[in-house]
């Protein structure tokens, strides 16, 4: 009777310690959890502070919610960013290939509502950006919402939520024509560079130095391989450009 009694003890405990806090980017929680991983490290069955909602997983497999996206715990795959992740907005491209971020970017679709500008005019570009100026910058809704609740990234902060966009345009500084384009699109859950898609084209070195990139033959990877590699060092998974208050 002992020996239950001191098992039962050690199960309770065990279960406790795998309700821990995740950060969006930290390594916590305990065993029997079906969430998924940030930046590697194993997700936890508690609170996630990255958006708001509960992790998927629970203490001993119970049934969680991810920012809106319910999903079943033990073992079941959750999201502590973004929530819901089958529900792809229809003001993003229709999938993840290069014919379809050509299409969407070479339609100027990010030119239409919800979208929003950052300028209503082209400005000058930040400076030591590779994108040089001048230039203008549209996001989509869920970019907006992200970094307007300050899920940029940056500092310590969360990421933004899946399916973020931004597209940069990229103007002569001469003459005002339109060059060239680069986009980056979230399309996984996570901080990790492959979570992010990145395109470009445009003007050697607009895009990246030595290469000139065009529309049916764009810089297209995602920031874990290929070119796509210079591009999530530079930008580190974060969007600089800010909203519109």
């Amino acid at each position: 009777m002992i020996v239950r009694q001191f098992s039962v003890v050690l199960l309770g405990l065990s279960v406790w310690a795998g309700c821990g806090t995740s950060s969006s980017g930290g390594a916590s929680g305990g065993a029997g959890n079906g969430g998924v991983a940030t930046d590697g490290g194993a997700p936890s069955g508690g609170k996630a502070t990255s958006s708001g909602g509960l992790s998927s997983g629970g203490a001993a497999g119970s049934a969680g919610s991810a920012s809106g996206g319910a999903s079943a715990g033990g073992g079941s795959a959750g999201n502590a960013n973004a929530g819901a992740a089958a529900e792809r907005p229809a003001d993003v491209p229709p999938g993840n290939a290069k014919e379809d971020l050509s299409a969407f970017v070479g339609g100027a679709k990010y030119r239409e509502a919800p979208w929003i500008s950052e300028t209503d005019a082209p400005r000058e570009g930040i400076v030591g950006s590779q994108h040089l100026s001048k230039v203008r910058v549209f996001m989509n809704p869920t970019l907006v919402t992200s970094m307007r609740a300050g899920r940029d990234g940056r500092m310590g902060r969360p990421y933004p939520d899946l399916w973020s966009m931004a597209v940069k345009e990229l103007y002569d500084p001469d003459t005002d024509a339109l060059v060239g384009v680069a986009s980056m699109f979230k399309t996984a859950e996570g901080s990790g560079a492959a979570s992010w898609l990145y395109f470009c084209y445009g003007p050697d070195p607009r895009c990246l130095a030595g290469y000139t990139p065009s529309l049916d033959a764009p810089i297209f990877n995602n920031g874990a391989g290929g070119l796509g590699q210079s591009c999530s060092i530079c930008h580190g998974n974060s969007v600089f450009t800010k909203p519109p208050p």
